[in-house]
């Protein structure tokens, strides 16, 4: 979990140039919108907090045969995290940085 959360707070930081900025934009993704989920409404909380980077590794931490069930999906939901977050940095940082 630690791993995968510095991976996303770097493409964060080469995405935003800001060490406040992603600070910020990283505890409002693993802090804030999941409490937030919590309160909307049955399917719409329920969907909004499965996409979320805390979910996979909290049912890891609980749970082996839920470990077990994330590994056969694949585990698509950390890697599209750290892929996205990685992909759009490097990116942003190569246009404006060349």
């Amino acid at each position: 979990m630690a791993t995968g959360v510095a991976v996303v707070a770097l493409g964060l930081g080469l995405l935003l140039r800001s060490t406040s900025g992603t600070l910020v934009a990283l505890g409002v993704i693993l802090l804030v919108i999941p409490i937030f989920a919590r309160f909307l409404p049955s399917p719409l909380g329920e969907r909004v907090a499965s996409f979320m980077p805390s979910k996979p590794a909290a049912a890891a931490h609980r749970d082996e045969q839920r470990v077990r069930a994330f590994a056969d999906r694949g585990g698509a939901g950390d890697v599209s995290y750290l892929a996205m977050s990685l992909i759009a940095g490097v990116a942003s940082f190569k246009r404006r940085d060349a």
